[in-house]
């Protein structure tokens, strides 16, 4: 076996990657996918009303359209993105040079063909896509058409992005995939801001937009021969690697396309069963409550490439990465969660305006815990998908589609907004006792280690801080001022609480060492990339 150095931007590591992930590291990767999720976020936030007034309403929600279709690209690599990360760190962890660049190369190269064949397929179908399906303005027709066609010529530099991407993730160079995602993300919404002050139009925007993704390919190519020399070769396809990467990404496609029906089932069936209108009163809690997704998705990033090198040989270790994740996750989340389903009614209220409380109100709340709930499920997903059985998520998703179909249609049928909120939960509750389940059938892998005098005892914090917190407001509360002071208070009680006798040291260690990497993201990685 050959023996494969990484190079972080020119200095010279002997050997493979690390095959363990101590705490540090695990904080560390995790603040830079979280850095790389919510600043572009509060971008979109801060421009999306300067761009909402300088395009109008028609021309902006066909900019929400092109928005979405390059969100979905990265359906269209056929799970390789994913397979790319897992085989890659698997190949560092043995040493197998040589399987890394056929991987690599292979990869790139067929997702390269799938952008092309993707944009000719979307170049072809742009005339009736825009004219009928979308029915847009008579006068948007010109300019939609040609964006459309910017787009679909801009496919390939998206999925090669995206497998390269991969790549580094697979080297655990999450400084480097960071610092690519985050001028990428927000030029998605700076070029629009940019582009209305100098009065372009939709087929401007969205060829500097396509410019940006070319740019950013080549960027992330340039990383991935400085980090895996062994890449230094002609790009050529290997077919012994073919069926392994499509067969495992077959799997992953069929999770991805399944999921997004799951997710979004109960808006439409709110639109077709009750009113269309309806369906406002509900999205708006739902996108709300599911930005917390960005922490366990931000943390299980983190965990798939490290949990990929350690393989099924070291189960002691991949135990213990399990059974952190499910506490960081509780330890994060819970005392939000509380706080939602709380003080939901003045939430809504002060979010939206009173007119949305009776309706809002009791889907945020039931919304709030069946997230919270689900959060867990994002563990046994990525160590099911990291140690090779990415088929059991995807059987477990296809099943789930006509029995919650069913659930849902019942409970909305029944009570409206309510049951459609209830019934998503009750899914995504059953979702994680049976991932975990599998994970612990397929795996050996147990939720219940977490489950000892450190975990009972944040119980009985999150259990006393719920009860302070509402207590106190129910004899304080005057005003919105007094709410957010009050759970603040309570909060960081909490986490006092379970740093003070929740946490160990080496998980103390971690938290501490989120705060180097945070404070050098912009500065310490960008000046060694230099």
């Amino acid at each position: 076996m050959a023996n494969v150095e990484t190079t972080p931007f020119g200095e010279k590591k002997a050997g493979g990657l690390p095959t363990s992930m101590d705490g540090a590291k695990l904080a560390k990767h995790t603040a830079f996918n979280f850095a790389g999720q919510i600043l572009p976020l509060l971008a979109g936030i801060a421009l999306i009303p300067y761009i909402v007034r300088g395009l109008g309403p028609d021309r902006f929600g066909m900019l929400g359209i092109i928005w979405v279709v390059f969100g979905y690209f990265s359906l269209m690599d056929l799970g390789l993105g994913r397979a790319t990360t897992k085989f890659v760190a698997q190949s560092l962890a043995k040493g197998e040079a040589g399987r890394i660049s056929e991987m690599v190369w292979s990869s790139i190269i067929l997702q390269l063909v799938f952008g092309l064949a993707g944009g000719a397929i979307i170049a072809i179908l742009t005339p009736v896509l825009v004219a009928r399906v979308l029915k847009t303005p008579a006068s948007l027709v010109g300019e939609a058409r040609i964006a459309f066609y910017v787009l679909a010529a801009a496919l390939p530099a998206v999925l090669a992005a995206s497998g390269l991407r991969a790549v580094l993730e697979g080297c655990q160079r999450f400084d480097i995939t960071n610092l690519l995602r985050i001028p990428s993300s927000l030029l998605a919404f700076v070029i629009p801001a940019v582009a209305v002050a100098a009065d372009l139009r939709l087929p401007g925007i969205v060829l500097w937009m396509g410019i940006s993704r070319v740019g950013f390919a080549f960027a992330h190519g340039f990383y991935c021969v400085r980090v895996l020399p062994c890449l230094k070769i002609r790009p050529t396809i290997h077919s012994g690697v073919i069926f392994p990467l499509l067969s495992f990404g077959g799997w992953i496609t069929a999770s991805n396309l399944v999921n997004p029906v799951l997710v979004s089932m109960d808006r439409f069936m709110i639109g077709s069963l009750l009113t269309v209108a309806l369906v406002g009163y509900y999205t708006a809690p739902f996108e709300a409550v599911t930005k917390l997704w960005m922490i366990p998705a931000s943390l299980m990033a983190t965990v798939y490439p490290a949990c990929s090198a350690l393989g099924t040989e070291r189960m002691r270790e991949l135990q213990t990465l399990y059974s952190r994740s499910i506490k960081y996750i509780f330890c994060t989340l819970a005392p939000v969660s509380l706080i939602l389903v709380l003080f939901a009614r003045p939430i809504i209220g002060a979010w939206l305006g009173p007119g949305f409380v009776e309706k809002s109100a009791v889907p945020l709340q039931l919304l709030a815990v069946g997230v919270f709930i689900n959060c867990f499920a994002h563990v046994p997903y990525c160590f099911l998908q990291a140690l090779g059985r990415p088929d059991t998520a995807a059987k477990l998703f296809v099943c789930e589609v006509v029995p919650y179909g069913l659930l849902a249609w019942w409970m909305i049928e029944r009570h409206g907004l309510a049951g459609a909120a209830a019934a998503w939960s009750i899914r995504v509750a059953i979702e994680v006792v049976l991932l975990l389940w599998l994970a612990r059938r397929v795996l050996s892998l147990s939720a219940l280690h977490v489950v000892d005098r450190r975990m009972w005892t944040a119980l009985g914090a999150l259990a006393l801080m719920g009860t302070a917190t509402y207590t106190t407001d129910f004899f304080l509360s005057t005003a919105i001022v007094v709410d957010v002071s009050v759970c603040a208070a309570w909060i960081v009680g909490f986490a006092f609480a379970v740093w003070k006798w929740v946490l160990d040291g080496a998980d103390r260690a971690s938290i501490l060492g989120i705060v180097a990497p945070m404070r050098s993201l912009l500065g310490k990685s960008f000046g060694s990339a230099r």
